[in-house]
């Protein structure tokens, strides 16, 4: 069910764009020859956003390819499996030359079959396949992009759910250190669940860029987007390093050491710094930059700011821990807490090297 939450409305865009595309194709060309403008209709909405252009263009140029290929060919007199087998080597040839994508050249190659095979039977011109593609690329488009009235709340939303979750599993750590309580599993299962978020994150910032590239909608979201951008580039080492500790944490546990407690202080708080990262990266103007409060890109820089300060004061908490503590199972725990401190940083846009360095007082 999380799954057909998550492409429930491309799954319903998709169907609308191929009942628009067909009516309207066959309006033009006629019932019979609006087979192909629904079919490029959905392949080029599809389940993940933000590349509907590119793939509207891709069909179209491949349709285009393909009918060029399967007309040259058709002008030879050739038994039909070697006139497709030269058509598709050809037609993918030809876009793989071009543009070497999957669906560039699939289409190219779809498109050469179209027209050595179903050309003769319909007698329609060759080129009505291209009319169908752009048919369906244009409803494709007109459909998809204006149902994301406001993308960057959804481009929020996908940041916060990532935090959240990443937080906790941070705050189950804590509470199973603090009091031996809970299954020392759920939190290595719930760190694993976390990374799923990568992928929703980069949909969710494709689709925002696509429906925002101009005007004054882009220049109010275009910090939102690259602090987007900065979390999604940098969220799976972000969910390895909690994966890590999460299996430290249960390591630990298993081996009821009593001084564990010493390190779950930082946790609820690396927990705190991680909703903050959220609200940093999700910030936008007129939308909450503090969960109920609205603000301007500017608060949210100042939240960045103060989580910069924070993930500062909890790496250099566990750097000390590290100078006088000997267990090799804590340490390994401690060291893990300040790596994701450091990839914390990372995704608040600090450099590497400035985040080690500033992480190793």
């Amino acid at each position: 069910m999380e799954r057909l939450f998550r492409y429930g409305a491309s799954v319903l865009l998709a169907a609308v764009a191929a009942a628009l595309a067909y009516l309207l194709a066959a309006a033009v060309f006629g019932a019979h020859n609006a087979f192909f403008a629904p079919i490029a209709a959905v392949i080029i909405v599809g389940l993940s956003g933000g590349e509907r252009f590119r793939r509207s263009i891709e069909v179209a140029g491949g349709v285009l390819v393909g009918v060029l290929a399967g007309e040259l060919v058709s002008l030879l007199a050739l038994p039909v499996g070697a006139a497709l087998a030269i058509t598709v080597l050809l037609g993918m040839g030809a876009a793989a030359m071009l543009r070497p994508t999957s669906l560039f050249t699939n289409q190219a190659a779809v498109a050469g079959v179209v027209t050595m095979i179903l050309t003769p039977v319909t007698q329609a011109p060759p080129m009505l396949r291209l009319g169908d593609a752009l048919i369906g690329g244009v409803v494709a488009i007109s459909v998809a992009v204006p149902a994301l009235f406001r993308p960057e709340v959804t481009l929020r939303s996908a940041v916060l759910a990532a935090t959240d979750d990443l937080a906790h599993v941070l705050d189950d750590v804590h509470r199973g250190l603090a009091d031996g309580v809970g299954d020392p599993d759920v939190p290595v299962r719930e760190a694993v669940h976390a990374a799923r978020h990568a992928d929703a994150l980069g949909d969710a910032y494709r689709q925002a860029r696509e429906s925002v590239r101009f005007g004054r909608r882009a220049r109010r979201v275009a910090s939102t987007l690259r602090r987007a951008a900065l979390m999604r580039d940098e969220w799976l080492a972000t969910t390895a390093t909690a994966v890590w500790l999460a299996r430290a944490a249960r390591g630990l546990r298993r081996t009821e050491t009593l001084g564990a407690a010493r390190v779950s202080v930082p946790l609820d708080r690396l927990a705190d710094a991680v909703r903050e990262v959220g609200e940093w990266a999700g910030g936008i103007e007129g939308a909450p930059v503090a969960r109920g409060e609205t603000g301007t890109s500017a608060d949210a820089e100042a939240v960045g700011l103060h989580v910069r300060r924070d993930l500062l004061a909890l790496a250099a908490e566990v750097s000390a821990q590290l100078r006088s503590q000997t267990e090799t199972s804590e340490r390994v725990l401690l060291i893990a807490v300040r790596t994701l401190c450091v990839d914390l940083l990372r995704v608040t846009g600090m450099p590497h090297e400035a985040a080690v360095r500033a992480a190793l007082p």
